[in-house]
């Protein structure tokens, strides 16, 4: 009997302290990549003012070498320090945000995810395909 009520009491601790707060841990910070929300013209005209390029990053919502760059690459902290202060950073959505069509015909993407680097006129500077883990992006972007 007291080991039965022993191990209520544990339980019964636990579920005390994980749900008041005492032993939550901090929330940890995103140090990915900061996708502004901002459309194609708005990144422009920061950039501009920034006297920055652009990152836009194309995707579709079904294309699995995108998820991996969402859920891996993006979220590493190198590649989000070197974008985030380096690049005004933007995303379209290729088939579903208003700017998609345009991005696609205008730099004749006809595949996914990819990278575009644009000067502040939008002008291409680079353009890089395909899933690359962190440290390959970052050789594709550093001293642009």
């Amino acid at each position: 009997m007291k080991k039965v009520l022993s191990v209520l009491f544990s339980l019964s601790f636990i579920l005390f302290v994980s749900n008041s707060g005492i032993a939550k841990v901090p929330a940890t910070t995103n140090n990915g990549i900061q996708f502004q929300k901002l459309n194609y013209k708005e990144a422009l005209q920061l950039a501009k003012k920034q006297n920055k390029n652009v990152a836009l990053y194309v995707y579709t919502v079904w294309c699995p070498p995108c998820k991996m760059m969402q859920n891996q690459t993006f979220k590493e902290a190198k590649v989000g320090n070197y974008f985030n202060n380096r690049l005004v950073t933007i995303e379209v959505e290729a088939e579903q945000d208003a700017d998609g069509p345009m991005v696609m015909q205008k730099y004749g993407l006809r595949a996914h995810p990819v990278i575009l680097i644009l000067n502040p006129d939008g002008k291409l500077v680079k353009k890089i395909m395909g899933y690359l883990p962190g440290t390959d992006l970052l050789a594709e972007v550093k001293g642009l």
